[in-house]
This record gives C-alpha cells, structure tokens and sequence, in this order.
C-alpha cells in the first residue's frame, strides 16, 4: 500500500490531489481513505488494472484540506477479502496558511 506524494504538504483553501496504490492482488482491492479516524473516500476515485492474473488498484483523493486540518493524520487502507486490511503509512499535514495583518 502506498501513499503518495510523501510528506504531504499543503496550501490551505487550495485543491490537492493524493494516490494510494495497492499491491497485485486477487480479487481486485477497495481502497478506504482517512483523516485522523474519519472516512473520505467519498471524495475518491479509483482505476483497476490487470496484470495477468492480479489486479492493481490506484485511487486519487482531490481534496482542499482547511487550516484546521493541519497535524492531522492522512492513511488509506486497501482489503480484498474480509479481514484482510493493509493500511499505508500515515502522514501528518502539513497546511500551510497566508499571512494576514
């Protein structure tokens, strides 16, 4: 399971788009995505691919992260059979803000 791009850092109010990849598996994986334990995979899309026998799954997160969303932790999970979990390493945001006098 990989996340990327690693360390995430981001301009807040502004768009940004994150992927969590999967392994080769079979069947296919669902990806979950979380900040801190909530879920916002809703705000996902995703791409199967074959590889012979095994399927590679890739989702994209866009989201506009708030300054309160800074420190928190962002991780995905990929599961192709009940019971079977593997999450990404976490990583915590970095939101950068304007300056304002």
């Amino acid at each position: 399971m990989t996340l990327k791009p690693t360390p995430i850092t981001a301009i807040a109010e502004q768009p940004m788009s994150l992927n969590c990849t999967s392994s080769l598996s079979n069947p296919s994986a669902n990806i979950v995505w979380f900040m801190s334990s909530r879920d916002i995979t809703s705000q996902s899309t995703f791409t199967t691919m074959q590889e012979g026998h095994l399927f590679k799954t890739v989702s994209s997160l866009n989201y506009t992260f708030a300054k309160h969303d800074n420190k928190k932790q962002m991780f995905c999970t990929a599961s192709n059979l009940p019971g079977n979990i593997i999450t990404s390493g976490r990583e915590t945001l970095n939101v950068l803000c304007k300056f304002i006098d």
